[in-house]
């Protein structure tokens, strides 16, 4: 047996001991004199998928807190002194409708971070536009010539923009390798909210030379530049327990890893024979172009023998995040979309058992909320009614609903208590967090913030997958960069839904389980205030506030590289105003009234 069949057994051994031992808890609390009723058996039903899906998130979070706190968690940082040779290297930037100073601003960054490692020279620039609006177009198109001018990079940073954008960005991408392709070995492929060090690129390119079967080296990009209170919660989260879950995903995936679709390095030569996407048969949503198509490339890499790795070790890779919730739901509403995709491609004709596991995760990331959602529905129309006898039931034969509840909570709150000791494990981790004090003050402000937020997300990812069940297609918009606060007509448009329903479930255990009523507050009391938490959370006065305190602080603010550093002074150059002076792009514009009647309608609408 190879190592990467015992890993996967492990982790599916420690899934299936896990959602067994709860299963048979609910089981055991809902058995009734006469068994279980038809309510009984699909809550048990339900229970038991939402407990195998947090317990497989759980055991990532541990087996890559394992392998943080012994160092196992990815090869270590090679010098780049180990290159040999200069293959030819494409850095790829696609673009739709972006700010045009802010993209080749952080074009500058890297092109002269690479010209400080000395290896520039096998490094090439392309900018592909697919905006649609002229005027657009005749903007970048000055940027393009300004920064050519200011690096002397005439014949290594090119621009072009397509007229027929089919494919969107993976057409993009595929029209690249078509025309071009030819003439790289590697191409770097960046979303234009990337900033990367030269440092990391020649590394990369070092990694995939040393390494003939790797088709895909994927960096874990480090959101930066966040001044709200939410862009400081995800970037703080990020750093914390994301650098777990991509540790734990290392472990077991062992080449078979996936792609987020950008930070990383391709082998063009195997992305340009393997990696063409036909369409999907049938209509949009579900049918039509592949949303999501990254997971789809990676997975197609691995069927045809190619490594796709990823490099959780690897610093110096940054994106930008977002500022408010409304802008993480309209994102995320495209992401369910591309995701539920995946449902059709889960069973294809010879797929590698870990690329069906990544298809799955996503799957499950938006089919949890429906699931959580119907398990609290099913909860309140089963309540037995004495919720004291359900916790600490009087037969000693029956497992205590206590425990059950325990292990819940052990799964949902666990990764932040493995992130915790992680990172007060490492000292250099610690400090650039903030020191252990302000740390611990840290995990506990991000997780109060979570359990608010977490209800609001069940509730809006019910909400997307009900509409691409429908048929609506979420559509390609433009990306919001930047910072833009939520106003309070916006909140309450967007967020009705999540307040009518909080009341709703509210009303409905005051009525058939007064004993409910209150235990359930933690999973109401946010649907019915979803307004003020957006509103709030995107403030930038309570984010900025916290970063004076010293809390949700990131190794990217403690210590800063001199790419982030010189991407502050160019933002401050123009006179934008910048995340973390001077660290990040310029505040965006507030809400249109046209943006108004679209997010009415729902995020992502």
């Amino acid at each position: 047996m190879t190592t990467a069949s015992k890993r996967r057994k492990l982790l599916a051994g420690l899934i299936a001991m896990t959602s067994l031992s709860g299963t048979a808890g609910i089981v055991d609390i809902q058995m009734s004199a006469d068994g279980l009723t038809w309510g009984e058996a699909i809550l048990v039903g339900v229970y038991a998928l939402l407990l195998a899906w947090i317990s497989a998130g759980f055991w990532l979070f541990a087996i890559g807190a394992v392998s943080r706190i012994r160092g196992t968690d990815g090869p270590s940082t090679e010098t780049i002194q180990t290159l040999r040779g200069h293959p030819r290297t494409a850095v790829v930037v696609p673009i739709y409708h972006e700010d045009p100073a802010d993209v080749f601003n952080r074009l500058r960054v890297i092109y002269r971070s690479l010209e400080r490692t000395g290896h520039l020279r096998m490094f090439e620039f392309f900018v592909l536009s697919d905006s649609r609006d002229p005027a657009a177009g005749r903007a970048e198109i000055r940027a393009w010539q300004d920064a050519c001018r200011d690096l002397s990079a005439s014949g290594r940073l090119f621009y072009r923009r397509r007229r027929d954008n089919r494919g969107r960005k993976s057409g993009n991408i595929e029209e690249f390798c078509r025309r071009w392709g030819g003439r790289y070995t590697y191409m770097v492929v960046l979303d234009a909210d990337s900033l990367i060090s030269g440092r990391t690129l020649v590394s990369m390119v070092a990694r995939m030379e040393a390494d003939p079967g790797m088709a895909l080296l994927q960096t874990w990009p480090v959101s930066i530049g966040g001044r709200s209170l939410f862009a400081r919660l995800q970037q703080f989260a990020g750093s914390v327990y994301g650098k777990l879950f991509v540790a734990g995903l290392t472990w077991i995936q062992m080449g078979a890893g996936t792609y987020w679709g950008h930070n990383a390095i391709i082998r063009v030569q195997a992305f340009a024979q393997h990696c063409a996407l036909p369409p999907l048969p049938g209509r949009k949503p579900l049918g039509g172009e592949i949303l999501s198509h990254d997971f789809v490339e990676a997975a197609l890499l691995v069927k045809a023998g190619w490594r796709v790795c990823l490099a959780p070790d690897l610093a110096g890779s940054y994106e930008e995040g977002v500022s408010n919730l409304i802008e993480h739901a309209r994102r995320d509403r495209r992401w369910c979309q591309g995701n539920l995709q995946h449902w059709r491609l889960l069973f294809a004709r010879g797929l590698h058992v870990m690329s069906r596991m990544t298809f799955l995760i996503g799957i499950m990331s938006y089919l949890s909320g429906p699931l959580w959602l119907t398990f609290l529905a099913l909860s309140i129309l089963t309540f037995p009614g004495d919720f004291g006898g359900w916790l600490w039931p009087e037969a000693h034969s029956r497992l205590p609903g206590f425990l059950v509840l325990a292990l819940t909570l052990t799964l949902l709150f666990g990764p932040k208590v493995l992130g915790l000791f992680a990172t007060l494990a490492n000292r250099q981790a610690r400090q650039v967090h903030g020191g252990g004090v302000r740390l611990t003050f840290s995990i506990f402000i991000e997780a109060f913030f979570s359990a608010l937020i977490a209800p609001l997300m069940a509730l809006l990812h019910t909400r997307f997958v009900f509409a691409v069940l429908a048929g609506r297609d979420s559509g390609w918009g433009p990306p919001r960069r930047g910072t833009t606060e939520v106003d309070w007509a916006t909140a309450l448009a967007s967020h009705w839904v999540e307040m009518a329903a909080g009341v709703g479930l509210g009303a409905l255990a005051a009525v058939l389980a007064p004993g409910l009523f209150w235990w359930l507050m933690p999973i109401t009391a946010p649907l019915v205030l979803a307004a003020p938490i957006s509103v709030l959370t995107g403030r930038t006065a309570w984010g900025e506030t916290l970063r004076r305190l010293g809390f949700l602080l990131t190794p990217a603010e403690a210590r800063q590289t001199p790419e982030v550093r010189e991407f502050g002074v160019l933002c401050a150059a123009q006179q934008a105003i910048c995340a973390i002076p001077p660290l990040a792009p310029a505040m965006a514009a507030p809400y249109s009234p046209k943006e108004k009647r679209v997010l009415s309608a729902g995020p992502g609408s």
